[in-house]
């Protein structure tokens, strides 16, 4: 029981380092997936790219994708505000 009590903290000390997906990150990538990789593919470059802006410009990456642009659809309708937010976080993980 001495040895288990002892390696309990270095085990949490462990687990807390460890990278892991953000809860944004995860829900975006569900999002992402469905919504978007048709065209910009897994790594949001291709058609356009959408890490890119996600990156340089939030604001204006997002009235893109509530809005439309040259060919992309709106997703307005579609989206939440909340999960364009969350799909922005997963895009800068690209």
């Amino acid at each position: 029981m001495l040895a288990l009590s002892l390696l309990l903290p270095a085990c949490g000390n462990a687990s807390s380092r460890a990278p892991a997906l953000s809860g944004g990150s995860a829900i975006g990538q569900g999002l992402y997936v469905p919504h978007c990789q048709g065209c910009h593919g897994p790594s949001g470059t291709e058609r356009g790219d959408a890490a890119g802006a996600a990156e340089r410009d939030p604001s204006s990456a997002a009235s893109t994708i509530l809005g439309g642009k040259a060919g992309m659809p709106t997703f307005a309708g579609t989206l939440t505000p909340e999960q364009v937010s969350e799909l922005l976080a997963y895009l800068r993980t690209l």
